[in-house]
């Protein structure tokens, strides 16, 4: 048996979630964070986030090469990580691998 307190709590918290996505809808544009620069700096990782079709977000990282703007050259890095509901997850996951491609796998690169 449901007190008066329960049963009003569980109609106020679904009558809230709704009216919070509603005044903090999640944004649909694409989302890219800083470079992060590999030990010797001559190597540098970008998170990029975009959304897809299916209302999802996918991920890429951008590698750029090179000392100075003059001679950067960038290309993207495949990434086997591609889609996901929330795009500050997937945001986060891509800056968690630009990090860790960065720093462990091409480190003196």
């Amino acid at each position: 048996m449901q007190t008066f307190t329960q049963r009003h709590a569980a109609s106020v918290t679904r009558g809230a979630f709704p009216l919070f996505d509603r005044l903090f809808p999640e944004r649909k544009e694409a989302r890219h964070g800083d470079w992060i620069a590999n030990k010797t700096g001559r190597v540098s990782y970008r998170a990029e986030v975009f959304p897809l079709e299916a209302g999802t977000w996918g991920m890429a990282i951008l590698c750029r090469t090179g000392w100075h703007a003059g001679e950067y050259t960038y290309e993207w890095c495949r990434v086997g990580l591609n889609a996901g509901p929330r795009r500050h997850r997937v945001f986060r996951e891509a800056c968690l691998l630009a990090e860790q491609l960065a720093t462990l796998r091409y480190r003196y690169h």
